[in-house]
């Protein structure tokens, strides 16, 4: 398994978590689905350790990450790519060198395959004509791709996707969500998505969680999931179907 959360629990003054237990297989996109406010972003933070579990554990490629310390925690989390919501680049630096950050440590590479590798990470993404741009000079979309490319240069077996479509409108989320599929095919990885846009990542993922109220009220595949009884999961099923119902009154 890419990703295992096995009975994990946390506690903070502002949220709380119970009994979390998720798998993701390497190659899968799972993807949790949930209101705002639910602890989505919370869940991404505790699979890359910035923080811990009160109780249970998470395991990364087969290793717990829950409890390892030093040089054995980083090589885990070097196996990790993160995609923040906002792309959360450096502003002063343009979007190549935002994308080389990832490989400017542990001398792995020379200086001839870090400036390949990251032409490479560019043009998967579509931004290879936008290299040269500062971070501060490009729309949300194009920094999250950027993010996006800044993830997969260190070839991590994981990547956790903060709500990769907030803020982007309908043509920009749907082509968000064929860079996903794109990336997945062309590298292998294992994606976990965060979102609560539920219409969307519903009709494809591999397998789908439900956080709602602090807990996962259902985890399994799309379909089993759609299934479900989860109050907020009806409650945006009911509201798209009113939606639809009106479109086709006004056509």
């Amino acid at each position: 398994m890419s990703l295992e959360l096995r009975h994990v629990f946390f506690d903070a003054p502002t949220r709380s978590l119970r009994d979390l237990s998720l798998a993701v297989a390497a190659g899968e996109i799972c993807v949790v689905l949930g209101p705002n406010g639910s602890g989505k972003s919370t869940v991404l933070r505790l699979c890359i350790g910035l923080v811990e579990p009160l109780r249970g554990e998470v395991r990364l490629c087969g290793e717990a990450l829950t409890g390892s310390r030093g040089a054995a925690r980083e090589a885990l989390r070097r196996q990790v790519g993160y995609v923040f919501q906002e792309g959360a680049l450096l502003e002063g630096l343009t979007a190549r060198e935002n994308v080389a950050l990832p490989l400017a440590y542990g001398g792995r590479l020379g200086a001839a395959d870090r400036r390949a590798r990251v032409e490479e990470c560019l043009r998967l993404v579509g931004m290879e004509g936008a290299a040269e741009r500062y971070a501060s000079a490009l729309s949300l979309g194009e920094r999250k791709r950027v993010s996006m490319a800044r993830a997969i240069a260190g070839r991590p077996r994981l990547l956790l996707l903060d709500d990769p479509t907030a803020g982007l409108d309908s043509l920009q989320s749907a082509e968000t969500v064929a860079l996903i599929r794109t990336i997945r095919r062309e590298t292998g990885a294992a994606f976990l998505i965060v979102s609560n846009d539920a219409t969307r990542f519903l009709r494809w993922a591999n397998r789908v969680a439900i956080l709602h109220g602090g807990a996962f009220t259902s985890v399994g595949e799309p379909h089993e999931v759609m299934n479900s009884s989860d109050p907020w999961l009806t409650e945006v099923f009911d509201k798209l179907a009113r939606a639809e119902s009106r479109e086709e009154g006004i056509a």
